[in-house]
């Protein structure tokens, strides 16, 4: 069984983003940053800090459903403590998370500066997502 998951690629080096379908029998957002950790980037072969680590944050397949814990924002990442895959989850966060209009986002590479990333979707059929950048004037 497999289901289509429609995933925002973010690469903040060059703020450039696309959105992709994937299909590739993937189960769910853990499967998904598996996948992408040891298949498509290999972000083991790396140290933990480098540009080749990629970020997923992700709704659970259940978001929006009747289901209790179903509405959870899940993060798959690599930790700098571990140096192994890690996730982490935030309950109830995903009820915002439904309205991008998409169901991963991938953050690829790093930016030199602080900025953040707006994500604006269309919840009701996910077919206009609107991404925008604003670079943080910080003062250290």
């Amino acid at each position: 069984m497999s289901l289509k998951y429609k995933i925002l690629y973010i690469n903040a080096s060059t703020s450039k983003f696309r959105v992709e379908e994937s299909e590739n029998n993937v189960l769910g957002l853990l499967d998904a940053g598996i996948k992408l950790h040891l298949d498509i980037y290999e972000s083991y072969k790396y140290d933990v800090y480098d540009s080749h680590n990629v970020l997923l944050v992700g709704k659970c397949v259940f978001a929006g459903s009747i289901f209790y814990g179903s509405h959870r924002l899940i993060a798959v990442f690599r930790s700098p403590l571990t140096r192994g895959l890690h996730v982490s989850a935030v309950g109830g966060a995903a009820y915002s998370f439904m309205r991008t209009g998409v169901d991963v986002i991938c953050m690829e590479s790093k930016s030199e500066l602080s900025s953040l990333f707006f994500v604006k979707g269309d919840s009701q059929n996910g077919s206009s997502i609107v991404c925008s950048w604003k670079i943080l004037d910080l003062l250290c």
